[in-house]
């Protein structure tokens, strides 16, 4: 009777921390610690109805086992440190998690999470400029009709890269209030992930700059033309240009030179030279024009994989190479 008594005792005991330590901590408790917990009271269990028979005829021997009562408080006390620890943990947990929250619902980023198809599972950042307080179905419905079949393709490409690599785009976004905008996105694939299981992507309004570029670019355009007309017939014009390849000028000119390293290199200089950090300089390189799509434009490759004064050479003999072309 007795034993079956502490049986249950323990059972309710161990349901009852169990209900607590969940609704506390958010997690199924560590079943390790309480068998370890369980088992020290099983131990514990002789000792005490020993006592408990010994005192009927010995009441002094009741202070034979007061060592051992304190090294039971002692277990008490750590039990319950054990439990305040992870309550504080969890309330850390939920100050992360809240000022996580807080920093993104704050952010200037549209951030969401998507199926390969478009379809939107989760929307978070910049949601109401753009979705207001619609934010189920699917991106592309809300994509520039003549934008569509480019988001399908990015969306797919990316869905193709091997995990937790990234791409970028840009394409016009309908917002809330029916206007048409650009926006700048960088999409990841982390479908493998198991947690997000999606491709989430970032992204920005970028119409100020596009609208700043409309100003800027053919105002720049036409003084090179100037520039072009006043040069004599044999002179070899030069226009230095970074993004040629991204903003799709390359049949603008009679030949296409394209400066390159490998990948590897081009990583090293710039967390070398350029004191950027790893994750900084993967982040600048993917968001160019791949090194195949800018070999593909070119008529002349110069390979600056060397020195200063390799590259110095190399230079020369290009130029000599464009001056007997035009001669």
């Amino acid at each position: 009777m007795i034993a079956l008594a502490l049986a249950v005792q323990m059972a309710a005991d161990a349901a009852f921390s169990s209900i607590r330590f969940y609704a506390s901590v958010g997690v199924v408790p560590p079943w390790r610690d309480y068998v370890w917990v369980y088992g020290v009271d099983i131990l514990l269990t002789p000792v005490a109805l020993l006592t408990a028979v010994t005192a009927r005829d010995e009441p002094f021997a009741v202070f034979a086992v007061l060592p051992l009562a304190a090294l039971i408080a002692v277990f008490a006390h750590e039990r319950k440190g054990r439990v305040e620890n992870a309550l504080a943990l969890q309330r850390m947990t939920e100050h992360s998690r809240a000022r996580l929250q807080s920093i993104v619902q704050h952010s200037s980023d549209l951030i969401v999470i998507l199926e390969p198809d478009g379809a939107l599972r989760t929307v978070t950042g910049t949601v109401a400029p753009i979705f207001g307080t619609e934010t189920h179905g699917s991106l592309l419905d809300r994509v520039h009709p003549d934008d569509g079949l480019r988001v399908t393709d990015f969306l797919a490409a990316v869905t193709e890269r091997p995990h937790g690599e990234s791409a970028e785009s840009e394409w016009r976004m309908r917002y809330e209030d029916g206007s048409y905008r650009h926006i700048e996105a960088v999409a990841t694939n982390l479908l493998a992930d198991g947690v997000v299981n999606g491709l989430v992507v970032t992204a920005r309004d970028v119409e100020a700059r596009k609208r700043l570029e409309a100003i800027v670019h053919p105002r720049v355009r036409a003084r090179a033309a100037e520039i072009e007309a006043a040069a004599g017939p044999d002179a070899i014009v030069v226009h230095d240009i970074p993004l040629l390849v991204e903003t799709g000028q390359a049949d603008r000119f009679d030949a296409v030179v394209v400066v390159d390293v490998p990948p590897a290199v081009q990583l090293e200089r710039l967390t070398g030279s350029r004191g950027m950090t790893a994750d900084e300089a993967t982040a600048r390189i993917r968001s160019q024009a791949s090194r195949e799509d800018r070999l593909a434009v070119a008529a002349y490759v110069v390979d600056n994989a060397g020195t200063p004064a390799d590259l110095d050479r190399r230079v020369g003999e290009l130029w000599e190479r464009l001056r007997d072309a035009v001669a």
